[in-house]
């Protein structure tokens, strides 16, 4: 795990080991399986098909995973995304989105480069 490669792309690894009680084995292990998640396909996905609710829930589900993860810049980015949608507004969200998109490529960047 090259720390130095994670922070660029905006992860806090030293913060998310101490959230999984200092064992870096096991932070390592979920957050590798990160680009597996499905919650970002399927954020894009609902806000393409114009669905408020489903967009919330997987903005909602995603930054839930960031913040245990530490994946701060993605988390950052999530939060007026999330709150857009929780108040059952799409206006705007695909802006919003925009800068998730760049945080979320670079994360897929440095996790599958690094495994």
């Amino acid at each position: 795990m090259n720390r130095y490669k994670l922070s660029k792309a905006g992860i806090n690894a030293n913060e998310g080991i101490a959230r999984f009680s200092g064992r870096a084995e096991l932070y390592e292990k979920f957050l590798y399986q990160f680009p597996q998640d499905e919650n970002f396909s399927l954020l894009c996905a609902a806000i393409r098909q114009q669905d408020v609710k489903a967009a919330f829930i997987a903005a909602h589900s995603l930054k839930g995973i960031a913040g245990n993860l530490s994946l701060t810049k993605l988390y950052e980015d999530l939060c007026p995304l999330v709150e857009q949608l929780r108040a059952g507004s799409l206006s705007g969200a695909e802006a919003l989105l925009q800068s998730v998109r760049c945080d979320y490529e670079a994360l897929l960047a440095v996790l599958t480069e690094t495994v």
